[in-house]
């Protein structure tokens, strides 16, 4: 059983956005079964790598995750398993559709032009 510091490090590739897992070669892989698991001593050195990798623009959005048996009960990890998104288009709108997004921001964000469902 592992212990309560153990962690998995997961993040994102920056050019498509696939979550990511590191492994014990501290490199990543897509494939979660793979994933190692870091002790406390060996953490630090995952970490490293992880910035590493955030700094040359590979990943984006590291984190760790604790393996205590919680971690697949939150909400991230349950729409990341589910290969996500946590929101569900309406039937008579395509995803990609230009609809006004007024009604789902605060009056603030209404006035920025950097709000688009499109990705570049």
């Amino acid at each position: 059983m592992p212990k309560t510091d153990d962690i998995i490090l997961t993040a994102n590739r920056l050019e498509d956005g696939v979550v990511l897992w590191m492994t014990g070669k501290l490199d990543w892989t897509a494939n979660r079964s793979r994933a190692a698991i870091f002790d406390a001593d060996n953490a630090q050195s995952a970490h490293a790598r992880a910035e590493q990798d955030a700094a040359a623009n590979r990943i984006v959005s590291v984190y760790a995750v604790a393996v205590n048996g919680k971690a697949d009960q939150s909400a991230r990890e349950m729409i990341r398993a589910a290969k996500g998104p946590s929101i569900i288009p309406p039937a008579d709108k395509p995803a990609c559709a230009s609809i006004s997004l007024d009604r789902y921001f605060h009056p603030v964000m209404r006035r920025t032009s950097d709000v688009s469902l499109r990705s570049a």
